[in-house]
Order: C-alpha cells, then structure tokens, then sequence
C-alpha cells in the first residue's frame, strides 16, 4: 500500500508468473483491477494515495507484461484456455445454480464437520478448519477488512480464492484446491 513502485512490480510479476501454473492462479487475475479501483477512490488521500495509485499501476502493468504471452497464446487456441475450466465449472451441469449450492455445502462439511476424502490433502477424519477457528478467523477478517487496507487486499484475495474453489465441480469437495 505505502510500498515502493518496484514493490508493485515485483507482486505483478509474481501474479504473471503465477498464470502459467495451475489454472486455480487465474482466480487472482481481477485482483488488480480491484486495487486499482480502490487506489483510484482513496487518491485524494494526499502524496500516500497518489503513491497507492502508482504503486498499484506499476504491479498491474508488470502483471500484464508477464502473462500476456501467455493469453496471446490461448487466445490463438481457445480450446486449450478453457479445457480446464469447463471441466471444472458448474456451468457444465444442467442446473448450474444447485450445482454451486451442492459445492458450497461440500466444502462447508469438509471445513467444518469432516475431512478431506484425499488423505494427501489432510486427516479424512478430522476437518481441516475446526468451528472455533473458523469464527475466529471470520471475525479477524470481517474486522480487519473494516479497518485497514491490508486487510481488504487480503479479504480481496481470499474471496476470489474461495469463489474459484466454489466454482469448481467435482465428486467430493477438495481442501487443496481450497
């Protein structure tokens, strides 16, 4: 936020990069549309607001740089940019919106009452995140989120992280891919 422009870089080239891996990183691709659009509100804030906004260009542009040869080539093969997504995507079963509501419970039952299927992904017997630690969490983020900018970009990041897990279909809910 306060950081310096080759901070942003580096974040944007971190984020480009992250695009050539698994395709869950594409979830973070709004994100810096989203900072922008926060720094761009708060520029009025004096030198650290007019900073944020420089900040934040420098990383979006960097990220840009990066993973655009990536998107020229799925562009050129759209077959190949949506494989993977439209294997994933509810979108794909007949009733897209139950087919959301079934992977929000799944993933629900395997946070809060039982574990991950995969024993490679945690304890089949145990969930990954036990209710106490769960609300904790909940309450740090909404409070945080209420407060400072670091926390909205983390907020920012998690919620896109979480809607990327929602919306992919699989058999069982996947704490990994979470």
């Amino acid at each position: 936020r306060k950081g310096s422009p080759a901070l942003g870089i580096a974040a944007g080239a971190l984020l480009g990069l992250a695009c050539y891996g698994y395709v869950a990183a594409w979830a973070f691709v709004p994100l810096p549309a989203l900072l922008l659009l926060d720094a761009l509100r708060r520029r009025k804030d004096g030198p650290d607001g007019r900073k944020r906004v420089a900040v934040v260009l420098a990383g979006a542009a960097t990220a840009l740089a990066v993973a655009s040869p990536l998107g020229l080539h799925l562009a050129a093969r759209p077959e190949r940019a949506l494989a993977r997504a439209r294997e994933l995507s509810p979108g794909r079963s007949p009733e897209p919106g139950r087919a959301l509501l079934r992977n929000a419970a799944a993933f629900a039952g395997l946070f809060l009452v039982g574990g991950d299927p995969n024993e490679r992904h945690g304890d089949p017997d145990r969930p990954v995140l036990p209710c106490a630690v769960t609300a904790l969490a909940l309450a740090g983020a909404a409070e945080g989120a209420r407060r400072a900018g670091a926390a909205r970009f983390l907020a920012a990041g998690a919620g896109l992280a979480i809607l990327s897990s929602l919306l992919a279909v699989e058999r069982t809910a996947n704490a990994y891919r979470a």
